[in-house]
């Protein structure tokens, strides 16, 4: 026998099951040395792209609603005539921290690799679809801006799907 070695633990030297040091680490925000998904997608993988894609956005959103609640960034209060809106504000509010907001948050969560990315990420993609669905219905003249913002959320929406259900997939093999 070797001094120094224990080959029998006592119960004060217990080593955490796989379900304790999991829980762990989600709580810790820890990535899972173990799972695929963690180190395969940041280099070929859709979270990687799907952070990219939610980042842009955040960035754009964000300091452009912000903007629009000062000024009107050249458009013409005529455009807000078939809208419940006398001025920007409102929807440069809305732009600005709900729209670039959950774009940002979703970035933030995927880059932590937290357990709810996929589903932020989906949600933010939702929440962009909608605001330009609402705007095309109230601006009907910039259907030619809105359609790329529509199909970019289009886009976010499925990678977010595709992320979220390889995700599901995953935690299912594990249990």
């Amino acid at each position: 026998m070797v001094i120094g070695t224990n080959r029998n633990p006592g119960p004060l030297t217990k080593r955490p099951t796989k379900d304790e040091v999991m829980h762990t680490q989600r709580i810790l925000l820890v990535p899972d040395t173990a799972d695929p998904l963690v180190h395969h997608h940041w280099r070929t993988g859709p979270p990687h792209r799907l952070f990219i894609l939610v980042l842009i956005m955040g960035f754009l959103a964000f300091p452009f609603g912000a903007i629009l609640t000062v000024s009107t960034l050249g458009m013409p209060l005529r455009i807000l005539e078939d809208s419940p809106f006398s001025s920007f504000v409102i929807p440069g509010l809305i732009l600005c921290l709900i729209v670039g907001g959950s774009m940002l948050l979703a970035a933030r969560l995927i880059w932590f690799e937290h357990e709810l990315a996929p589903q932020s990420a989906l949600a933010a993609g939702c929440i962009l679809l909608g605001w330009i669905s609402v705007e095309a219905l109230m601006i009907p003249d910039a259907l030619l801006v809105q359609t790329p913002f529509a199909i970019y959320a289009l886009v976010v929406i499925g990678m977010a799907w595709r992320f979220h259900t390889h995700q599901r997939a995953h935690d299912f093999d594990r249990s």
